[in-house]
């Protein structure tokens, strides 16, 4: 009888997890990041799910970097995306310490952007502007990387 508990619970269990977001089916999708003003460093893509997360690479999904070739002004990559909405960033990590750099007042030295190409003219984009609804298999996202300085 205690088998049968137990072979239960773990059934249940399996079936949780598999229809939990975290496991929801994945779509293959081309992401091209563009404009790039060097060849130098790496692109750091990070994908993210809420708000509360969005544009935090701690608390992002996951992140991929992608070494930026050189004499190229993009990169492009196949991502496996989810089938829920969601929010990308990139950094142009020039230096490839794998953070952004900033000038003395906070501003970020090297080029960011985002799903949907939002733009704004003061401080980060929002979530809602850079929210992606839903995407198909073969799909291709194109961000272009934008530098303050």
């Amino acid at each position: 009888m205690h088998r049968l508990v137990a072979l239960l619970v773990f059934l249940l269990a399996q079936l949780m997890v598999a229809g939990s977001p975290a496991h929801a089916q994945d779509v293959p999708v081309t992401l091209v990041v563009e404009e790039l003003r060097s060849d130098q460093g790496q692109v750091l893509v990070n994908l993210y799910l809420s708000e509360d997360a969005f544009l935090n690479s701690r608390l992002a999904l996951w992140q991929k970097a992608v070494p930026v070739p050189p004499g190229a002004s993009q990169v492009e990559l196949e991502l496996e995306l989810p089938l829920v909405e969601f929010a990308l960033g990139v950094l142009h990590d020039e230096d490839g310490d794998g953070e952004m750099d900033t000038n003395f007042i906070g501003m970020p030295k090297e080029g960011m952007g985002a799903s949907n190409n939002p733009t704004s003219r003061f401080g980060p984009p929002k979530w809602e502007d850079a929210l992606v609804d839903s995407v198909q298999p073969g799909d291709t996202l194109r961000i272009q990387a934008n530098y303050l300085f």
